[in-house]
């Protein structure tokens, strides 16, 4: 039947990508694909997809609140708010009287009758009233004074964490975190930058601070704690009201019986203009952008008198809560605008400090914005700081940098923040992958094997990727139903030279397939197979014509002068992983990452005596070790060469 509406029309409507309704129509449960029956298998996929987010969301939400206040009324409150959430029309403003009305019990267990917290406090209870009164909900009073009477009852914590802030993300909708990139900055995360930042920057004068994303201004109160800042130095935009109102309120707490309200605005940190009030450049900055995000939701619009406010001074800018305007396009991933922009707000010696998902270090997107700060700034500082975010699996890397660009400047670059190089070396690598394990002499050894004669695999293979069926569990099987069904290779099954016996089985039917490539390029009489997804690169020899699911890539080589068997042994080889992880700096193998490794021009006797070892291999003997002393001599290294290959792969 010949639908009545384009894919991007339907993507538009149900608020997925084109690609996914396409997906959706292969799958029996579109039924005959009218756009009613994708709504409902739009709202039963998405709301099963939510419903995991919040579990996960729920684990570790156990872990961020293992403080005083977690027993104290913590977990309650949460309990408290999802059982009136069930029920209430505005989520948005729901959370915005929970936390104005938490934010008031603490000031009553602190005992803060300070004006300028006072005038906060009232601006903030006047900008939930016009917006409730803009929605048409007209019992919010009722349900602050319901949630206030409760907190009386059953929330005793009046210590200095940043509880605010911990609770507006956690009641946030789970559904939009990670679309806007948003997640709660750890204290000791953020005081350890600022002490790295303290440590780069000059902090002589009257230095100026910025947090452009600055949620509840964890940054803004570690600084400001750290240097013993006035408030009139710490400057911070956020495009949340309500992390606006916190971040605030948490500076107000920090500095009893202030003369001034905190520069921080609710402002679009992207935007080429600054809201009035605050400096034009900035002696430092520290932030952790959104990650993941590409675009911001549409923002609410503004009159001329809501505009004019907000850009006014600094005391009206205290009382506005107006969504800022979007700007800024052409960047894909939101943190790396930040990071260009951060440059350019900088002062000359300025120095910033970036919380950013591991990634930037290497993949190949962020090639830009790495090339442009290694040509444009110092770095100081790319260390990998582990999983640092609750419920963020993506390894987290604390990155600084000074600007202007010095001569002959150097980077630390190491897990343990021990070594210095210059960071020109970084500029020759392709994409300037920036990896944590390189020293210099790592970049000796890359470029004394580069300097050999060789090859690569750039126009010399062809490439394979894996079925990608779209559901494994439907396509899959652990044993054969019928004579159709036959072995598939993955990744687990791919071990250095071998393949283990397939565990998976499958029934070749490409139409049902979300992603498959001609049949005709599995059955080939022989293809390497790699894992893709591995922190350790695997390579066997396929010779029954195997099919792949997409855990497990292949390529067919054909470099001159090199057999299918010597190209074997070469990638399952010491010196190519070395290779690999020093310059790609990735769990994951790309073929444009392969396809940079040098294979050394080589005499037909040495091509032969690989040719011998690997089949020796597949026989069972032990001689890897000569393989791996031929492939190290191609290269023309030293005994002490080898030996430091050897330890850096064991780190």
């Amino acid at each position: 039947m010949k639908r009545s509406f384009s894919l991007s029309e339907a993507a538009e409507e149900l608020g997925v990508s084109a690609a996914t309704v396409r997906n959706w129509l292969k799958s029996d449960e579109a039924g005959e694909g009218t756009i009613e029956e994708l709504r409902r298998l739009a709202e039963k996929r998405l709301t099963h997809r939510a419903n995991k987010r919040n579990l996960r969301g729920n684990r570790a939400s156990g872990k961020k609140f293992l403080g005083p206040f977690w027993s104290m009324g913590g977990r309650r409150f949460l309990e408290f708010y999802w059982e009136k959430k069930e029920t209430f029309p505005e989520s948005d403003l729901l959370r915005g009287i929970f936390l104005f009305c938490l934010g008031h019990h603490l000031c009553v267990l602190r005992k803060r009758t300070d004006p300028r917290i006072l005038q906060e406090m009232d601006a903030w209870k006047a900008a939930l009233t016009k917006e409730a009164k803009s929605v048409g909900v007209h019992s919010w009073k009722s349900l602050a004074e319901e949630t206030s009477e409760w907190l009386r009852a059953n929330w005793k914590y009046a210590g200095d964490a940043d509880v605010l802030g911990c609770l507006s993300l956690e009641m946030s909708r789970r559904g939009t975190l990670a679309e806007q990139g948003a997640f709660y900055t750890p204290e000791p995360a953020a005081r350890e930058a600022v002490e790295r930042l303290a440590e780069a920057g000059n902090w002589e004068g009257s230095p100026t601070f910025l947090d452009p994303a600055c949620g509840s201004g964890v940054f803004l109160r570690e600084i400001r704690r750290r240097f013993q800042l006035p408030l009139s130095a710490v400057f911070g935009m956020d495009l949340d009201p309500t992390a606006v109102r916190i971040a605030r309120l948490n500076l107000l707490f920090d500095v009893p019986d202030s003369p001034e309200s905190p520069c921080i605005v609710c402002w679009d940190g992207l935007l080429p203009d600054l809201p009035e009030g605050m400096p034009t450049s900035f002696t430092a900055i520290a932030a952790n952008p959104p990650w993941g995000a590409k675009k911001a939701k549409k923002p609410k619009k503004q009159n001329a008198q809501e505009r004019s406010e907000f850009c006014g001074n600094v005391d009206v800018l205290s009382e506005c809560g107006v969504l800022g305007l979007r700007g800024v396009r052409g960047e894909r991933e939101m943190f790396t605008r930040f990071l260009r922009r951060s440059w350019e707000l900088l002062q000359p010696g300025g120095t910033a400090v970036f919380l950013l998902p591991e990634a930037f270090l290497n993949i190949r997107t962020h090639a830009s914005i790495r090339r442009f700060l290694l040509e444009n700034a110092q770095i100081e500082e790319a260390v990998s700081i582990g999983r640092a975010f609750e419920g963020v699996f993506t390894p987290a890397v604390r990155f600084v940098f000074r600007k202007p660009v010095f001569s002959h400047s150097s980077a630390k670059v190491s897990q343990t923040a021990a070594r210095r190089f210059p960071q020109e070396r970084f500029l020759q690598i392709p994409d300037c992958i920036i990896s944590p394990n390189s020293s210099a002499e790592t970049f000796r050894i890359v470029e004394k094997m580069y300097a050999v004669p060789h090859e690569t695999l750039a126009g010399h293979a062809s490439w394979g990727l894996g079925i990608v069926t779209g559901n494994n569990a439907r396509w899959l099987a652990e044993e054969p139903k019928s004579e159709d069904w036959e072995p598939i290779l993955c990744g687990p099954d791919v071990e250095p030279f071998r393949i283990r016996e397939p565990k998976k089985w499958i029934h070749f039917r490409p139409e049902c397939f979300q992603q498959t490539i001609p049949e005709e390029r599995f059955r080939v009489p022989e293809k390497i197979v790699y894992r893709f997804i591995t922190s350790r690169p695997a390579f066997a020899l396929d010779t029954q014509q195997r099919l792949t699911l997409n855990s497990a890539n292949f390529l067919v080589p054909a470099i001159p002068g090199l057999s299918t068997l010597a190209v074997l042994a070469f990638l399952n080889s010491e010196a190519f992983r070395f290779l690999f992880v020093q310059q790609f700096f990735t769990h994951k193998v790309l073929r444009g990452d392969l396809e940079r490794l040098p294979f050394p021009k080589i005499s037909k006797k040495i091509v032969q005596n690989l040719e011998i070892l690997a089949g020796d291999v597949f026989s069972g003997k032990e001689v890897c070790a000569k393989i791996e002393e031929q492939v190290f001599s191609t290269f023309n290294l030293t005994r002490t060469e080898i030996q430091f290959i050897r330890r850096s792969l064991k780190k």
